[in-house]
């Protein structure tokens, strides 16, 4: 019965078949068993009203009223997995909405001190943060390609802002007091400034204490006499960060990180609104495990 229901048109055209052979057959054997007898043309019509009743408005009725029974129920189906979904999109809008502040604010998600970058791990529970989130690409294929591509974007924005990082550490001069973290601290803030997004290291000194600029934060201290004065460490990061001067190479990479950053944050911004605007639609297309018709019982 499932099968027909779900091969309507196909059913449909079974049962014109059937009527056929039936009529011809009560035809015939009407001609064999009653050859002159002057009621066999009604009887004839009386025997074809009742088959033909029976297949159609009986059988055939019943099995639209299922299928109709069953589109409603499927269709109910559907609309409670996308209440499900809503959440999820609106996660994710949230979620992509930080991305790009996060790239206009420092166009990277990793942070730079360390020695690797942002694992794809990492990334991956930015775009795809719920439990749910991998089924959304059952339903919303476009998006779901688009998040793809920029976690691609967002890796290689990382790996060549780290490369270009090391690049730049290895320009540093050693000088006296400047510790291993201080060195990879110089080096970061000056690709952020390259590529501008950042303000670089800046000592400040005054008659009363002094500010010290690194890495978008602060620290400083005043009072006295005598003032505060800053860390022989930091000194020595100042220095170093004044010493630099950038290379045809750093200045590419500082341009391709700049225009990375560009579309990144345009790409983000563009997914955010597309979740949101998801999370407010009616009709959930695509099919899924929990949307296949098979699952419901007849």
């Amino acid at each position: 019965m499932a099968w027909m229901v779900a091969h309507l048109v196909l059913t449909t055209l079974l049962l014109v078949v059937i009527a056929a052979t039936f009529v011809i057959g009560i035809l015939l054997a009407l001609h064999r068993l009653y050859p002159d007898a002057p009621t066999r043309p009604h009887l004839g019509s009386l025997s074809i009203a009742i088959v033909v009743t029976i297949l159609f408005s009986v059988f055939l009725s019943n099995l639209f009223a299922m299928k109709r029974d069953r589109e409603n129920r499927l269709r109910s189906f559907r609309d409670r997995h996308y209440e499900q979904l809503r959440p999820v999109l609106r996660s994710e809008s949230a979620k992509l909405k930080a991305i790009r502040d996060q790239i206009i604010k420092e166009a990277r998600l990793s942070d730079g001190t360390k020695t690797s970058t942002i694992s794809e791990a990492e990334v991956s529970a930015l775009l795809w943060p719920e439990i749910m989130s991998p089924d959304l690409a059952q339903h919303f294929s476009k998006y779901d390609d688009s998040k793809r591509n920029l976690l691609k974007e967002l890796e290689t924005q990382d790996e060549e802002f780290l490369a270009t990082v090391q690049s730049t550490e290895k320009q540093i001069r050693p000088l006296p007091d400047l510790v291993q973290y201080w060195k990879k601290v110089v080096a970061v803030s000056f690709v952020d400034q390259c590529a501008a997004h950042g303000e670089g290291i800046k000592l400040t000194l005054s008659p009363s204490g002094y500010t010290f600029n690194y890495l978008g934060g602060s620290v400083g201290a005043s009072g006295g006499p005598p003032p505060p004065r800053p860390s022989p460490d930091q000194v020595a990061a100042a220095r170093a960060f004044r010493s630099l001067k950038p290379s045809p190479g750093i200045i590419s990479h500082c341009e391709s990180l700049k225009s990375r950053a560009a579309t990144i944050s345009t790409g983000a911004a563009e997914l955010s609104n597309q979740a949101f605007l998801l999370s407010e639609g009616t009709i959930l297309t695509g099919d899924c495990n929990f949307t296949r018709s098979d699952r419901l019982e007849d």
